[in-house]
């Protein structure tokens, strides 16, 4: 059953006297980009876009202050990873480069890449935040939603521990088996963002995936390709025009700059795209599952910001 999104709330319960919540300002959406309730495959995706053309601005800023630094380091990594690899091979009379420097090489793109997937958890956790704040009427802001992100990792980081492992596993058992792990932990982030589940985000997000796993399955599918995609769509086209400048009057070693720039960008697009599809996922299983659509469900979970209590 789908229900709108409601703007006011004037429901009394025992104990409590809910007030009105004040109305939107033209500033605020006045929907979350999709409709809160069940969702098919096509819709996840649409309500994903729809939740991004609302929220760009806001996401773009958590994507830059979550995500991008630790995709910065990872350039810097691959870029210092790669002159110390060439040094190590001149030193170990090595030409093909497989000594010392690729050891450390790979250590250094793994811990990047650790780093890279706790960014993007806390965008997770970032964006079930603004959610949250969009489905109770309450006024948000990046740094409101940043610091309860920062205040909600403690817990998170517990989970995400668990998730590698779970991932290493699944790679371990076979290659594709990782699919597995990245189905049932698909919507960590929204979970402890939405419902401050802390470490208990890892079997919570299990235990609402585990009965529609294939449909979610296909979700991660489509996920992954779209995200790959727009990773490597940026940084394919700079590729092109950098080596469409070589020889020029250009100085030496300049082109590293606008390939970093490229993949910067790229992250943070598919990061914020991913996140967005977790996120409209979260939604549709807690309606399937709970019917967290129907009004009375939602004004319990989310009273107005104003609320007072007699």
């Amino acid at each position: 059953m789908n229900a709108p999104v409601p703007t006011t709330d004037t429901s009394a319960e025992a104990g409590r006297v809910a007030s009105a919540a004040p109305p939107r300002t033209g500033s605020e959406p006045t929907t979350v980009g999709f409709v809160v309730g069940p969702m098919n495959f096509v819709q996840k995706l649409d309500g994903a876009f729809g939740f991004l053309r609302l929220e760009l601005s806001a996401m773009l800023l958590g994507a830059v202050v979550l995500v991008l630094p630790p995709s910065l380091l990872a350039q810097v990594v691959a870029r210092q990873a790669t002159m110390f690899t060439v040094l190590s091979a001149d030193l170990n009379n090595d030409p093909t480069g497989t000594g010392v420097g690729s050891g450390w090489s790979a250590l250094g793109s793994v811990a990047a890449s650790l780093w890279l997937s706790l960014g993007t958890l806390a965008l997770g956790i970032y964006a079930g935040l603004l959610l949250r704040a969009r489905l109770a009427g309450e006024p948000v802001s990046v740094r409101m939603l940043l610091d309860g992100t920062l205040r909600r990792l403690g817990g998170g980081a517990g989970a995400w521990a668990l998730h590698l492992v779970a991932l290493g596993f699944g790679l371990l058992a076979c290659g594709v088996g990782v699919l597995v792990p990245m189905t049932l932990l698909l919507v960590i982030g929204p979970v402890i963002g939405v419902e401050d589940a802390g470490f208990r985000g890892f079997t919570r997000s299990a235990s609402l995936t585990q009965t529609r796993f294939f449909a979610i399955l296909g979700v991660v599918v489509a996920s992954t390709l779209l995200t790959a995609l727009l990773s490597a769509v940026p940084p394919n086209v700079v590729d092109l025009i950098v080596e469409l400048l070589a020889g020029t009057t250009l100085p030496t070693g300049w082109e590293w700059i606008p390939k970093a720039a490229a993949g910067l960008l790229a992250t943070a697009a598919a990061s914020t795209v991913a996140v967005s599809i977790a996120l409209t996922t979260y939604v549709d299983l807690r309606c399937r599952r709970e019917g967290w659509d129907l009004l009375s469900r939602m004004a319990d979970e989310f009273p107005p910001p104003n609320g007072t209590a007699s």
